[in-house]
Parts: C-alpha cells; sequence; structure tokens
C-alpha cells in the first residue's frame, strides 16, 4: 500500500556461518527468503547490515520464483562479506527448472543514496545493484529499472588473484 519501512539494522557475526557447515544459512533483509511470492507499493529507507556468509538483500536475502515491483530503496548501506550482496535480492536461489525458477523486477528505483558493499572474501563474493548472485536455470525479467547506487567493493571483490576467480561487481547483476 505504499508504505515506507524504515531505520533498521541486522548483524550477523554472531550466528555466521562457515566453510564446513552452515554455510548459505543465514541471510539479511527485510525477507530472509522469498518463495513463489510478490513484494509490492514500498519503499525502504536507512537499512543497513554487516555480516558474513549471510546473503543479503535489502528486501530478500533469497528469492526464488518471485516478483519485485512498484519498490523504492534510499538510504541504504548493506554490507556483507563472502557471499552475494543486492539492492532487492543477495541470491536468486538454487534451480534446474526454469519454469519453476524466476525473477520479476518491475518499477525498481535504487537512487544514489545507497551504498551495496561487497567487502573482502574468499569465496563467491558477488554485488549487484539488483541482485548479487542469480544462480539459476530460469530467466530474470526487469521492467523499469533504474540503479544509481553507489558500489563499494573492494579489489578483492572484483579482481582475480591467486586460484579465487569468483568475484563479481555489477550495477544490475554481480553474477549469473
Amino acid at each position: 500500500n505504499g508504505h515506507t519501512i524504515s531505520n533498521f539494522y541486522q548483524n550477523t557475526w554472531e550466528i555466521k556461518g562457515d566453510y564446513d557447515a552452515g554455510y548459505y544459512n543465514d541471510g539479511m533483509g527485510l525477507f530472509g527468503y522469498v518463495l513463489n511470492g510478490t513484494v509490492k507499493n514500498l519503499t525502504v529507507n536507512n537499512f543497513s547490515s554487516d555480516g558474513e556468509f549471510a546473503p543479503t538483500g535489502v528486501i530478500a536475502a533469497y528469492a526464488v520464483n518471485s516478483t519485485f515491483e512498484n519498490i523504492a530503496v534510499t538510504k541504504c548501506n548493506p554490507r556483507v562479506y563472502n557471499t552475494g550482496n543486492g539492492g532487492i535480492v543477495g541470491i536468486g536461489g538454487n534451480s534446474d527448472d526454469p519454469e519453476t525458477y524466476k525473477l520479476t523486477f518491475t518499477n525498481i528505483t535504487i537512487d544514489n543514496t545507497n551504498k551495496i558493499s561487497a567487502l573482502w572474501g574468499s569465496w563467491d563474493v558477488a554485488c549487484g545493484g539488483l541482485v548479487g548472485m542469480f544462480r539459476g536455470a530460469g530467466p530474470v525479467y526487469m521492467t523499469n529499472c533504474h540503479v544509481a547506487a553507489q558500489m563499494d567493493v573492494y579489489n578483492d571483490v572484483c579482481g582475480n588473484y591467486q586460484y579465487y576467480w569468483y568475484r563479481y561487481a555489477g550495477m544490475i547483476i554481480g553474477t549469473i
């Protein structure tokens, strides 16, 4: 109904997973997991987060087969280490079936008051204006989406060194 949700902070440092157990078990965002759902007619203002191994999206940490429409994101600073971070979705979930997995974004505005931060990491680091990581076989539909956020990425997030080659940053999607 066009409401604004403001001033919330999340932190996963105390509950973080690790490489051996619990990796991707946590998530930060307005919603932890959106499955076959629709989030619409909403503004999120002044969300911030800090964590590691916890996919982060201002709206959803994870999303599978879902729609996001008429959403504005302002003055937000999601920060995460070692995983995906996005202005709307941190990680688009896993699926090998294109018919059951897709993401749809319509009328989305992520203005230049936002800073999306993918900080150092040694594993799967991606930062994107809409989606940090898209891990699915299905399509991503985007209509009337505007991203002007600052992308705060450290050298080892978007650079290749040693044997780590899975670190990405993109204004729309960090990695597919």
